[in-house]
């Protein structure tokens, strides 16, 4: 195997792992919980047919509403 690699490996192993212990610190959520929201949050998308969007958008002289439609 090849030295360099293993060098950038196991950097990569010690940046996931402040990663993680900052994500902890700062939003009391371990990486695992916050994996399973979000693959949850994207399958619950994918399986809509149609995922709307509403937006707003406010001027100076008007208020207007935009639908948007993801199909």
């Amino acid at each position: 195997m090849n030295h360099r690699y293993l060098k950038l490996t196991k950097l990569r192993k010690h940046e996931l792992t402040a990663a993680k212990a900052k994500l902890k610190k700062e939003y009391g959520a371990s990486a695992e919980e916050t994996y399973k929201v979000a693959k949850n949050c994207i399958a619950n998308i994918i399986t809509l047919q149609t995922f709307c969007l509403k937006t707003e958008v406010v001027n100076e002289e008007q208020k207007e509403t935009r639908y948007y439609s993801i199909n």
